[in-house]
């Protein structure tokens, strides 16, 4: 037998190679080690190995990759980390050797779920950094771009904090906002307006007001769900109800 320092594995020499020992009927373990960076810094991780294959990781690191010579135990022929997890996130990151075949790529199976916040929102890219908040209309050099008059047709609401987060490794907040497309968010808001009214663009780049029937109906982003009665630009809760 041999303990592995690099890795803290307990081996056992058989058939002429070194096997990490595992509990149970089948080969299945959840081992704990460093596991180096892209710059060569270690990041403490556990791993959860079935058959060889490491199907998950959780780390408390933000989100990095492994370095490019890193071999998986026990593999043969070899396989690296990186090919298996080129992103490695905090919290629990799926093997994504399969990312191009989503019948028999890794994923998460349940019958239900839950969120602890209230929206769902997707990575677009924007022309400038724009913060949570503020509504943002399709156009400009990139994707979106920030409203700029009543007349605009709002796409969404950049989000604070998204329930469901989709495409979430296009960019980072700064290059690709998440944009609230369904569900409740704060919105940057001027003037007064009740609970039940309707928001829709103001003519501040990025702010709502309430709507106005001189103007579309897909103007519409969403539902106040609070009275505010200060003038001032202030958050308002509202529930994204776009309007075709």
């Amino acid at each position: 037998m041999w303990y592995d320092e690099s890795t803290s594995e307990l081996k056992v020499y058989t058939n002429n190679n070194w096997i990490t020992i595992t509990q149970g009927e089948v080969p299945a373990v959840v081992r704990s080690k460093m596991l180096y960076d892209s710059s060569n810094q270690a990041k403490p991780i556990l791993e959860f190995v079935v058959d060889t294959n490491v199907v998950a990781i959780i780390s408390s690191h933000n989100k990095f990759s492994p370095k490019n010579d890193i071999v998986i135990p026990d593999t043969n022929p070899v396989q690296y980390y990186y090919q298996k997890f080129p992103l490695i996130f905090k919290g629990i990151t799926l093997n994504n050797e399969n990312f191009n075949d989503n019948e028999n790529n890794y994923k998460y199976n349940g019958i239900a779920s839950s969120a602890y916040y209230a929206d769902l929102a997707e990575r677009y890219h924007a022309d400038k950094k724009i913060d949570s908040g503020y509504l943002v209309k399709v156009g400009g050099v990139n994707e979106i771009t920030m409203t700029e008059s009543k007349s605009d047709s709002v796409f969404g609401i950049v989000s604070r904090n998204p329930g469901l987060e989709l495409n979430a490794n296009a960019g980072d907040n700064d290059t690709h906002p998440f944009v609230a497309l369904i569900g409740k968010v704060l919105c940057k808001f001027i003037g007064e307006i009740k609970k039940g009214d309707f928001v829709m663009a103001s003519d501040i780049p990025g702010v709502g007001c309430k709507y106005y029937s001189e103007y579309p109906q897909s103007a519409i982003i969403g539902v106040s769900l609070e009275n505010k009665i200060n003038t001032e630009i202030d958050d308002l809760k509202i529930v994204i109800k776009k309007s075709l």
